[in-house]
């Protein structure tokens, strides 16, 4: 998220600079020259670039007042749980920290009982690890039903939350006796998915940053200069 996070941030300062100090110079200009009558997109930009300059003071304080609300929330049991589940549900980036959330915890259990530590005492570390309440919950309900004797497999089989194939291959490590090794690979299938889903939308976010950037500027510079054009036509 480097790369877009700065040329939007970068696009969105250059855009606020030009509002602020380029803008006004040829609204002066067309007023100069007698142009009143202006097109809608041209009159939005002016109208625009009037508000940064005059109210540019105000406009962190709705987002900080959002980060400021998201955080309070968050903190409450019901908030954290609303929004963890929309983390991990959200479209583009959701599925890409849910398949990290589940490589992390899966890779936890998994070196937890290659080094020895009881399955119910690993189950509650992956939930600690999870660092989302709606995946700690469904580990919670792995170790209080491992507790009286469910198999990991059938609870995983029976959850929503986990792929039909992570079942299947937890059964047969449980079959084998080889869960640790079972589990180590079903953090690296997440892994696996990981790297193509990253690898995918990097592909797709790309293209489509240059043509929103791209887009912003002609709208920018096309409010200008089609007063431009427009005057020069007149007098030819």
């Amino acid at each position: 998220m480097i790369y877009p996070s700065v040329i939007i941030s970068v696009t969105i300062l250059a855009i606020v600079a030009l509002c602020m100090f380029i803008v006004p110079l040829f609204r002066k200009s067309f007023a100069n020259i007698g142009m009143t009558e202006l097109p809608a997109l041209t009159q939005a930009i002016f109208g625009f670039s009037d508000f940064l300059r005059a109210y540019w003071f105000l406009i962190p304080v709705p987002f900080v007042l959002i980060f400021v609300a998201i955080k309070y929330i968050g903190k409450t049991p019901p908030g954290r749980r609303f929004f963890d589940g929309r983390k991990i549900k959200a479209p583009l980036f959701g599925d890409i920290l849910f398949k990290a959330i589940m490589s992390r915890s899966f890779r936890t259990l998994a070196t937890l009982i290659t080094a020895g530590v009881a399955i119910l005492d690993a189950l509650e570390m992956a939930s600690g690890v999870s660092d989302n309440v709606i995946v700690s919950e469904a580990m919670d309900t792995m170790r209080e039903r491992a507790q009286n004797g469910v198999l990991l497999s059938t609870t995983l089989r029976e959850q929503k939350l986990f792929p039909v194939m992570v079942a299947h291959m937890v059964a047969v490590g449980e079959e084998t006796g080889n869960v640790d090794e079972v589990l180590s690979k079903v953090a690296d299938w997440y892994d696996m998915e990981l790297d193509e889903k990253i690898k995918s939308l990097t592909s797709i976010i790309e293209p489509l940053i240059i043509v929103l950037v791209g887009g912003v500027v002609g709208l920018l510079v096309g409010a200008i200069f089609i007063p431009l054009l427009q005057s020069l036509q007149q007098f030819m």
